[in-house]
């Protein structure tokens, strides 16, 4: 097979000679093994890459004997239904073809355990209600099937998986038990399991997925969504109130901090207003203050430290006062350096760290340099974000500041 775009020839898994794919960087349990293993095994593993990617399928390559990812790569988003999908097999490397199910429009009910060998897995289907369909057994000891229906859950029915600290026990039915996955991916056919079995599939069509599997969940997770659609319910009928709205809560208190810091109350004064406002005017106000604690301190801290005088007029403390002038503290380093990057650098400038540096020398001759954290946090501060790569140097990333939000 020759590319000619660049002249180079490229080697197809039947061409790649033993003693020249052990000269890659391969794992050890592969270049162990004796040259005509090694070709079988790479032949193995191109030819079920190439059948997923006929099917329609979006194939990945994964390392030898497993379905992680590649160091460097971005694994399944990186998973492609074109030429380029078999490029890590064509150039000898014995990697696992795995499918990216969401791309796929594909949804696969993952069995782990509970139904024995092929036929108990078969019969327990049918009487389970599940159609006959592609299924693919995978080589876990005890027995392992991969159900293929094609259609995906809906965007609020997230994969079905164990997590014993969420509470989730995963998918159970009638002994049986595993995930039901539509947004990862698994091992297409013809690939390896860590054991070195290799997933075997029984030549079906792929059905259409069942309503019932398309919107099946478990008790706690529907109980928690249930709850959080009450909750939701509950607080869009506040819209039309005169209540904040929960998508503004956030804003709404930070201006009123602001108004109040003018007034001259500190930290603490402003922490408790702040959660006395949010009780009374916010929806949900109670629930907010509960555990949005953080957040509001957080607001509370943020102006307390702005740089401003304030003028308090007469009696507004409750006593003659005159017109007092409350000076604003000295700046902080941070606060210096964010102002001076907001004077210097106008929105969608580009520019990388190591020039940000060179210009804060020239305008500060004798002044010592910004540290490293400190640098990044006001740059975090003045909008600024990471846009690239320097195209004269690779390694170096690109920053521009945004517009004020």
């Amino acid at each position: 097979m020759n590319d000619h775009r660049n002249g180079a020839r490229v080697s197809t898994a039947e061409e790649v000679a033993p003693d020249r794919a052990a000269s890659r960087t391969l794992p050890r349990n592969f270049t162990r093994l004796k040259p005509q293993k090694q070709t079988q095994i790479l032949k193995q593993l191109t030819n079920a890459a190439k059948v997923a990617v006929e099917k329609g399928w979006y194939v990945f390559p994964a390392p030898y004997l497993t379905k992680t990812t590649f160091k460097g790569t971005r694994g399944s988003k990186d998973a492609r239904n074109d030429a380029r999908a078999l490029a890590q097999w064509q150039a000898g490397v014995p990697a696992n073809p795995c499918i990216r199910l969401d791309y796929s429009n594909l949804t696969v009910l993952d069995i782990d355990g509970g139904v024995g060998d092929y036929d108990n897995a078969m019969a327990w289907a049918k009487a389970n209600g599940i159609p006959e369909t592609y299924v693919v057994t995978t080589g876990r000891l005890g027995g392992g099937y991969h159900f293929y229906f094609s259609g995906t859950r809906p965007p609020e029915r997230k994969d079905v998986s164990k997590n014993p600290h969420a509470d989730r026990r995963g998918f159970e039915l009638d002994g049986a038990h595993g995930d039901i996955k539509c947004h990862g991916h698994v091992v297409a056919e013809g690939g390896l399991h860590k054991t070195g079995a290799t997933y075997r599939g029984n030549g079906l069509p792929v059905a259409p997925i069942p309503d019932w599997l398309r919107h099946w969940e478990e008790e706690s997770v529907k109980a928690r969504r249930e709850t959080f659609q009450r909750q939701l319910e509950r607080i869009r009928g506040t819209q039309t109130a005169n209540v904040v709205p929960w998508k503004r809560r956030n804003d709404f208190l930070y201006r009123d901090a602001c108004r109040l810091h003018y007034l001259g109350l500190n930290e603490e004064t402003l922490y408790a207003a702040l959660k006395d406002i949010a009780r009374r005017y916010c929806a949900d106000g109670e629930d907010y203050v509960i555990q949005q604690d953080t957040k509001i301190r957080s607001i509370a801290a943020r102006v307390s430290a702005m740089t401003h005088d304030r003028i308090v007029n007469r009696g507004l403390l409750g006593k003659p006062t005159g017109d007092l002038v409350v000076r604003a503290p000295l700046p902080k380093p941070k606060e210096r350096l964010m102002a001076w990057l907001t004077g210097q650098f106008r929105v969608g400038e580009q520019v990388t760290v190591s020039s940000i540096v060179e210009r804060f020398d020239a305008d500060h001759s004798g002044e010592r340099r910004p540290g490293r954290t400190t640098l990044f946090r006001a740059m975090k501060s003045a909008n600024f974000r990471e846009i690239g790569r320097d195209p004269k140097d690779g390694r170096t990333s690109l920053w521009a500041r945004q517009g004020d939000s």
